[in-house]
């Protein structure tokens, strides 16, 4: 995979963006993207969130979908149960990956 492919995974790991907000992080031209997005998009590397222009994009890395797994669990989902311990620490994990990335 091409560094700009990586490059662009990178960003949207913990981001959805637009093809403009992506060229803006990358200081290149948006017209310099089009056919590495394509290429995300056909691997299913990336996927568009909305379904309208301008489309925003996100990544399908494992580490992107921890991330927002995580902030659905934190921000959208109250637990009906007490969480034991086991289950506590799963979420400090990927709580602090997503600190960390």
């Amino acid at each position: 995979m091409s560094s700009i492919n990586e490059t662009i995974l990178n960003i949207l790991e913990t981001e959805e963006l637009t093809t403009t907000e992506i060229a803006e992080k990358m200081k290149v031209k948006k017209e310099k993207l089009w056919t590495y997005i394509s290429v995300l998009l056909k691997k299913e590397k990336i996927i568009k969130v909305n379904n309208k222009k301008p489309y925003i994009y996100t990544s399908r890395t494992p580490e992107a979908i921890i991330y927002r797994l995580y902030l659905i669990m934190t921000t959208k989902m109250s637990a009906k149960e007490k969480l034991n311990n086991l289950e506590l620490r799963f979420v400090d994990i990927a709580g602090e990956r997503v600190e960390n990335e």
